[in-house]
């Protein structure tokens, strides 16, 4: 009876000193691990935006002249200034062009319109869409 006690208690001690078996268990992975690498849905979209962008033959740092110049006001929604009307237009003066956009106020008459201007002459295409807020 003495040897089976002294026996369980070495196999106690033996097992406090001894490391203990364990499981491995799988790391909880969030969706964006799982996809082992793989860019999101919206890096994707993001990443096919920075490859075409506009006027993708043009480098930013390239002059755009009197003519693109217009045609990039044009594309987003700018339109040649006929009368008094001011908003969101430009106006061509020699070999530069003036931009107008309306800042606030009312065109109906409650307020006066404010209105912002820039002048560009020979920009850059970084400089133009710095200037449309990219």
């Amino acid at each position: 009876m003495v040897a089976s006690v002294l026996g369980r208690l070495a196999g106690k001690g033996a097992a406090k000193g001894a490391k203990k078996a364990t499981k491995r268990v799988p790391k909880t992975t969030t969706k964006k691990e799982d996809q082992k690498g793989l860019p999101s849905v919206l890096e994707r979209k993001i990443q096919k935006e920075k490859t075409t962008r506009d006027y993708p033959d043009v480098n930013l740092s390239e002059k755009v002249g009197f003519k693109n110049t217009v045609k990039f006001l044009e594309d987003h929604g700018f339109k040649m200034r006929t009368g008094d009307n001011k908003g969101n237009t430009y106006e061509i003066l020699g070999d530069s062009v003036k931009v107008y956009t309306l800042l606030g106020g009312d065109l109906s008459g409650g307020t006066a319109p404010k209105y912002s201007q820039k002048t560009f002459k020979n920009p850059t295409l970084k400089a133009l869409r710095n200037w449309m807020g990219y």
